[in-house]
């Protein structure tokens, strides 16, 4: 079984920041690229946010060491190319030993798009009220819930995708601009 976080938390955390958590990835194994310039310890400006992303050992995905307030939590992220856009998919990867605890856990996937130039890393999240608007609208229609007011999608990683590339450059589609350095 892989392992999980508390999925009501996750949907807390993830409006506070205004993103929006996924049932299924957001890649293919044909979209996933290796960058050396991924690699490496990042911090935020003030220094509050570390991000460690190491290469994992199938060459394919990254653990993501990320420690905030000096709660430290494990994930594996995929680096993928879409288009001209690069994103990361990032994945609960803490282990729980509680197995009756473990049962009451769902995971789900974050996706971002990430740019890096030199020393500096852009990450930005897609954005649910934005997300939540286009539903609204019936601009978008692709697979997802609504679960105590919070967004999930449950569309499956196509659907996913074509989501992403029609909506890759519309400014208001991500959120939550997060710019790390490299240390």
């Amino acid at each position: 079984m892989r392992k999980v976080l508390i999925f009501t938390l996750i949907l807390m955390l993830l409006v506070i920041a205004g993103c929006v958590p996924s049932l299924y990835p957001f890649y293919t194994n044909s979209d996933l690229i290796q960058d050396k310039n991924l690699e490496g310890i990042w911090v935020n400006d003030d220094g509050t946010e570390i991000w460690e992303f190491i290469l994992a050992s199938d060459s394919v995905s990254y653990e993501l060491i990320q420690t905030e307030k000096g709660d430290t939590k494990h994930f594996e992220t995929h680096l993928l190319k879409l288009d001209d856009h690069n994103y990361l998919d990032t994945y609960p990867d803490d282990e729980i030993k509680n197995d009756f605890y473990k049962i009451h856990l769902v995971s789900a996937h974050i996706f971002g798009k990430v740019e890096i130039r030199d020393d500096s890393m852009r990450l930005s999240l897609l954005d649910s009220d934005w997300l939540r608007d286009m539903f609204t609208k019936g601009k978008i229609t692709i697979a997802h819930e609504i679960i105590d007011n919070n967004l999930v999608l449950t569309a499956g990683t196509g659907d996913l995708q074509n989501l992403v590339e029609k909506y890759a450059n519309e400014p208001k589609a991500f959120c939550c601009l997060t710019t790390l350095h490299r240390k």
